[in-house]
């Protein structure tokens, strides 16, 4: 097998220097830099990962903790991409793992998790309704672990929701609209309290945003969804009708919902109504490419993993949390101007 020390002495350059460069820490030169690494390459070198974690107690790896309750750990693509692109910048490989709440409830495997899992620190991608015992435990055991897309103090980093709701009010004024409305159709009012932190953001981002420009703003969102889907559309239907109907919305939930009502009125999109999606990927309202307000979910993902690197070579202490302004406006052909 081919060594560090091998590499060093075909370079002419120090055995400290070659691992610096190979896992990418240190200043080196680009040009030393660029030798060693071609070096590497045609030499054939692979790091021994095992005899390295007994020799530094490291392992090289992050762990990506997700729940196995798919709706309370949204991991989008270029999320995953983020994180592992990032790793792989730094020589380190990511271990996924989902695990029950019964199991991340429990006093026995949360200290063991970084040993069970061989990695040197936790990426949380759980993003609500957590388990209050995991909280605790990571706390406790002074764990490096870092939270992604939930609302902490401390040890988090999360698009900033409210600034991306008001983007889309200001986006949806910019082209002439006054009466804009936020609706939001699949979740009742009396379900708010167990939703995402980001759903109650993004209402107030538009609700304060409307507000300073002087607007009436309008949430068209049903006290409840314990209603037949007849009773809901009648509802509904009477909040985008009128002449004081909005004339552009922000989904925020309920497409489909949504989408029958303005069959019912007979209001197209985007000739009668303009819309803005909340998403990270482009699709279709009927023949049209969909408006979106997006967050960059692969900065997301790299900033989480700084932080985690972070804790992981430094103090354990808390580190206040990162609020990202991360999100823009991604056009398509679900809005446009006011006549």
């Amino acid at each position: 097998m081919v060594s560090l020390r091998d590499i060093a002495v075909e370079a002419g350059v120090s055995e400290m220097t070659v691992s610096n460069v190979v896992h990418n820490r240190g200043r080196v030169g680009e040009a030393k830099r660029r030798k060693v690494m071609e070096l590497v390459r045609n030499m054939g070198y692979r790091p021994n990962r095992a005899a390295r974690s007994i020799r530094y107690q490291r392992f090289d790896a992050a762990g990506l903790l997700l729940s196995t309750d798919l709706g309370r750990s949204y991991l989008p693509n270029p999320l995953l991409s983020g994180i592992h692109d990032s790793l792989a910048a730094r020589s380190m490989h990511l271990v996924l793992s989902r695990l029950p709440d019964e199991q991340l409830s429990s006093p026995l495997i949360v200290p063991s998790l970084l040993e069970e899992l061989t990695v040197d620190g936790l990426l949380i991608n759980y993003t609500h309704a957590i388990p209050k015992p995991l909280i605790e435990m990571i706390q406790k055991h002074s764990l490096p672990a870092v939270w992604i897309n939930a609302n902490h103090r401390y040890d988090c980093v999360r698009p900033d929701d409210f600034g991306l709701a008001a983007k889309a009010t200001k986006y949806l004024v910019e082209l002439g609209h006054r009466r804009i409305a936020l609706a939001d159709l699949g979740v009742g009012r009396d379900q708010m309290e167990g939703m995402h932190y980001s759903r109650h953001e993004r209402v107030e981002g538009y609700r304060q945003t409307m507000a300073e420009l002087g607007l009436s703003g309008r949430i068209i969102q049903p006290e409840t969804l314990r209603q037949t889907s007849a009773e809901l559309l009648a509802w509904a239907v009477g909040q985008f009708s009128g002449l004081d109907r909005p004339t552009a919305t922000i989904m925020q939930g309920g497409y489909r919902e949504t989408h029958a009502v303005l069959e019912e009125l007979k209001l197209k999109v985007p000739d009668d109504m303009s819309m803005v999606f909340f998403g990270e990927t482009q699709k279709n309202w009927g023949r049209h490419h969909l408006t979106m307000a997006s967050v960059d979910e692969a900065k997301l993902g790299s900033e989480a993993v700084d932080m985690l690197i972070g804790k992981i070579n430094g103090p354990r202490d808390p580190v206040p949390s990162l609020v990202l302004p991360i999100g823009h406006i991604v056009p398509g052909e679900t809005c446009r101007p006011l006549s």
